[in-house]
């Protein structure tokens, strides 16, 4: 095949999933809803990431007042 035929058959094909997703409004919206659960999923993923690393460093540094850290290092 040559390339302006694959090129004339990959615009058909585009032109056709086009027409295609148009005839279906429902599954847009399916997939809007499915990228709003994706967005949710991220978004308390990266709150927790944040939460997890925020307890880290403050109880390091309670436990620093407490210990220098010399001593917990070279003992």
């Amino acid at each position: 095949m040559s390339a302006s035929g694959m090129g004339q058959r990959m615009e058909l094909d585009t032109l056709a999933l086009h027409e295609a997703l148009r005839r279906r409004p429902l599954r847009r919206a399916n997939e809007f809803a499915i990228m709003g659960v994706l967005l949710a999923c991220a978004t308390v993923s990266l709150i927790t990431t944040g939460l997890i690393i925020y307890v880290l460093f403050s109880e390091a540094a309670t436990f620093f007042q407490q210990v220098s850290f010399a001593d917990f290092f070279l003992d």
